[in-house]
């Protein structure tokens, strides 16, 4: 949640995209609620998703040891009680599934948009793991995108937001001198502490009129 405030404060034009859907299908924030209208909501969904896909909440290696009989992994054979993992993190920003891996490019999550196919999706998909995947994935899967969605749709309807001013509003960004990897001003930047440790982002929220 904290990243994908971070990304669509970060590019206006994503935010007031969002906040036109949100608006655009609910007419109250009463009505605001899982279902057939937030199925509707397609951009809020894509900005959710580019958003875990950029920093994941948990980024580093699930590792997995390697059984008794050993196994081979992209043609190396690994041997029995070795410990084995990817970083979501990499996983993520390999370009072989994301075209510029570091850019919050929400359209990547819409195959009419951005002049993409369905096999372009389906390929970002087969790579997308925020909560990993298979009989150890995260159980809080289910629970975790409707908060997403409810919470975000409801900010979203009720409230015009925007980046704190001064400091408070770069709080979270990566830094043009920083250490190697974390130059990217506009990268949310997270911290391996088996989830991700994180500061900001500081928004400043106004009440619609």
């Amino acid at each position: 949640m904290a990243a994908c405030f971070f990304y669509l404060t970060h590019h206006p034009d994503a935010l007031a995209r969002a906040a036109a859907e949100i608006r655009s299908v609910f007419d109250a924030p009463d009505q605001i609620s899982m279902g057939p209208k937030m199925h509707q909501c397609v951009f809020l969904r894509a900005c959710i998703e580019e958003s875990m896909r950029l920093s994941p909440s948990a980024a580093g290696s699930l590792w997995r040891e390697v059984t008794d009989t050993g196994a081979e992994v992209d043609g190396e054979f690994l041997p029995p009680g070795v410990d084995v993992g990817t970083c979501i993190y990499s996983i993520h920003h390999n370009p072989v599934y994301y075209p510029q891996p570091f850019t919050f490019c929400p359209e990547r999550w819409i195959a009419k948009e951005a002049q993409l196919i369905q096999s372009d999706v389906d390929l970002a998909r087969s790579a997308f793991n925020p909560f990993s995947i298979g009989p150890r994935s995260c159980i809080g899967k289910g629970l975790a995108y409707v908060e997403l969605h409810l919470v975000l749709s409801h900010v979203l309807w009720a409230f015009d937001l925007q980046l704190a001013p001064g400091e408070l509003g770069h709080v979270g960004e990566g830094q043009e001198d920083g250490p190697i990897g974390r130059q990217r001003v506009n990268e949310f930047q997270i911290f391996d502490h088996l989830t991700a440790a994180k500061m900001g982002p500081f928004l400043e929220f106004k009440p619609r009129i």
